[in-house]
C-alpha cells in the first residue's frame, strides 16, 4: 500500500495544480443517487399533500355542487400521478436538468391523475357528468404544488451541476490516447451526470503533462492521496489492452480505496468480473465500493439516530462511569487513541481510562494482556463488561465510527511481534467502511489479544466478509448478538 499520508499539495504534481486553482469538481459533492431519490421520494408527498387540500376545500361547498370530493379518489389519483411520473423516467439527472422534460410529464401525469379522479366521481355518483369543478380544483392545486417544488428543483440541481457538485467524479488513470477518447466518448453521450476530473499516470513526461486534455494531476501516489481525501468517486484506467500486467497491478492498489475501479480498454482481452456502463460507455469493472451512495445515507442514519438515543438513555451511567474512573486513579476519565479508519484515515477514538495514566500506550506498542498491571481497578470492570467503549457513541455521532463495522487498530499493533498489515494482504480493505463499536468478528468470539498470526487473520475475514455481506438487518443481529455476550465472553478482560 502506497504511503499517502500526505496533503494534496505535498507532491510535485500539485504546482501544476496550484498554478490552475483547485479544481472545482473536487469540492464535496451531493451524489446523484441520493438527490434523485429525495425528489423521488417528495414527489408522492407533495401529491398526497395537494389531494387533501383539495379536499378540505371541496368539502367546504354545497353538496350539490361538490365532484371529486371524495378523499380516497382524491388520493388514488395522486397514486396514479405519481406512477406516471415514474414510468416517465422524470428522475435520471438529464431529466431533471431539463425544464421542459420535467413539465412536459408533469402535464401528462396529472391529467392522468385527473383523469382518474373524475372517473371514480362517475363511478361513485353513478353519473354519466359529475361536476368536475372538485376536478378542476384538484388539478389545480396539484399543478401549482408540484410545479413550483420542480421548477425550484431543476434551477437548484442546475446550479449544483454548473458547481460540479452534483456529479460523480472519475479520474482517468494513462496520459494515452485511449484516455482522449474515453472522455470524449463519455462527453458525446449528453449530460450522465459524470465529471472527468482529470488525469493521473506514473509514466507521463512533462510535455504530455502540460497539454493534456483532460488536465493531467499527478501520479498514482497522488490519486490514492486525494481518492483517501474523498475527492473521487470512480477511477477509470485507460490503458492499452497490452498493458494487462501493469492493469492488474493498478487494480489490486486501486481496490483498496473507497471508489469503483473500471477499464476502458479491449473487453474482449481481459478477464473483467463482470461489464458495466458508465454514462453511456461500455467498461470493465475491476473493484466496486462496498456500500452505495444510498446504502450510506440508511447507514448513516441508524447509526446517529440510534447513538443519540443511546446517549439519552446512557447518560447518567455515563457520568457515573466518568466519575469512578477519575476517583479511582489520577487522570482525565477519556482516554484519546489513534485510530486508523474509514478510507486509511486516522482519528481520535473515544474510551474510559481504564489503565494507569502515566502508563497510557497512546500507539498501543504494547497490547493490554490478562491481568495486565497497567489496568486500575475500576478499569477492570469497564474492560470485562465492555462498558470502557462507550464513549464511542461520540465518535459515532460525529461521523468518524459506525455501530458496526471492522473494530479500528492502532497503527503499531501487532500479531506475533508483526503489524497486522503485515501480515494479511488485504488488511487495508478493512477500511473501506467507517469502523464500527462493535464486528462481526468481534461477536465470533475474535476480540481481545491478538498473540497468534490467526487471530488478525480470523479477524480480517470476519470484516470482509461484513463488508461484502452488509445490511441493517445484519447491523442489528450484530448488536443484539453483542448484547446477550457482553457479560459471558471470555476474550473480554
Amino acid at each position: 500500500m502506497i504511503d499517502s499520508c500526505h496533503p494534496l499539495t505535498d507532491l510535485p504534481a500539485a504546482a501544476a495544480i496550484r498554478r490552475r486553482g483547485r479544481p472545482r469538481r473536487l469540492r464535496r459533492r451531493i451524489p446523484v443517487a441520493i438527490f434523485t431519490a429525495v425528489v423521488r421520494a417528495g414527489d408522492p408527498l407533495l401529491l398526497a399533500a395537494g389531494s387533501v387540500l383539495s379536499w378540505l376545500s371541496v368539502a367546504c361547498w354545497p353538496r350539490e355542487a361538490q365532484g371529486g370530493g371524495d378523499l380516497l379518489a382524491a388520493l388514488i389519483a395522486a397514486w396514479v400521478a405519481a406512477v406516471c411520473l415514474r414510468l416517465g423516467d422524470t428522475y435520471r439527472l438529464s431529466r431533471l436538468l431539463s425544464r421542459a422534460a420535467q413539465f412536459r410529464w408533469l402535464a401528462v401525469a396529472l391529467l392522468a391523475g385527473a383523469g382518474a379522479l373524475a372517473l371514480a366521481d362517475m363511478i361513485a355518483r353513478v353519473a354519466a357528468r359529475p361536476p368536475l369543478s372538485g376536478v378542476a380544483l384538484w388539478l389545480a392545486v396539484n399543478a401549482l404544488l408540484l410545479g413550483a417544488v420542480r421548477l425550484a428543483t431543476v434551477r437548484f440541481a442546475a446550479r449544483l451541476r454548473r458547481d460540479g457538485r452534483l456529479a460523480r467524479r472519475v479520474a482517468l488513470v494513462g496520459a494515452t490516447d485511449l484516455a482522449r477518447a474515453f472522455a470524449a466518448e463519455l462527453a458525446g453521450c449528453g449530460d450522465s451526470g459524470i465529471d472527468i476530473v482529470g488525469v493521473y499516470d506514473d509514466r507521463a513526461a512533462a510535455a504530455v503533462a502540460e497539454r493534456a486534455d483532460p488536465p493531467f494531476l499527478g501520479d498514482v501516489a497522488q490519486l490514492v492521496g486525494d481518492a483517501e481525501h474523498g475527492m473521487l468517486d470512480a477511477v477509470v484506467i485507460a490503458l492499452p489492452a497490452s498493458n494487462a500486467a501493469r492493469i492488474a497491478r493498478l487494480g489490486d492498489q486501486l481496490g483498496d480505496l473507497v471508489l469503483d475501479v473500471f477499464v476502458a480498454a479491449d473487453i474482449a482481452a481481459l478477464p473483467f468480473r463482470q461489464l458495466r456502463s458508465l454514462g453511456g460507455v461500455p467498461v470493465g469493472l475491476l473493484a466496486q465500493r462496498p456500500l452505495s451512495d444510498w446504502q450510506v445515507v440508511q447507514k448513516a442514519l441508524f447509526d446517529r439516530v440510534v447513538a443519540a438515543l443511546l446517549l439519552i438513555a446512557c447518560g447518567p451511567v455515563l457520568l457515573l462511569l466518568a466519575l469512578l474512573v477519575r476517583l479511582d486513579s489520577p487522570g482525565p476519565a477519556l482516554f484519546r487513541q489513534r485510530r486508523i479508519g474509514f478510507n486509511n484515515q486516522p482519528f481520535d477514538c473515544l474510551k474510559f481510562r481504564t489503565m494507569h495514566h502515566h502508563l497510557r500506550d497512546a500507539l498501543a506498542d504494547r497490547q493490554a494482556t490478562r491481568g495486565d498491571p497497567r489496568v486500575t481497578r475500576v478499569g477492570h470492570w469497564l474492560r470485562r463488561l465492555s462498558l470502557d467503549e462507550l464513549p464511542q457513541l461520540l465518535n459515532v455521532l460525529s461521523g468518524e465510527m459506525s455501530l458496526v463495522g471492522p473494530r479500528p487498530h492502532a497503527p503499531n499493533t501487532k500479531a506475533a511481534s508483526r503489524l497486522f498489515q503485515d501480515v494479511v494482504a488485504g488488511y487495508a480493505r478493512r477500511h473501506r467502511v467507517k469502523p464500527g463499536i462493535t464486528g462481526w468478528a468481534q461477536v465470533n468470539g475474535w476480540r481481545g489479544e491478538t498473540r497468534t498470526e490467526e487471530a488478525i487473520e480470523q479477524r480480517v475475514l470476519h470484516d470482509l466478509d461484513y463488508i461484502r455481506h452488509w445490511s441493517l438487518a445484519r447491523d442489528l443481529r450484530i448488536l443484539l448478538m453483542t448484547a446477550v455476550r457482553i457479560c459471558t465472553d471470555p476474550h473480554a478482560f
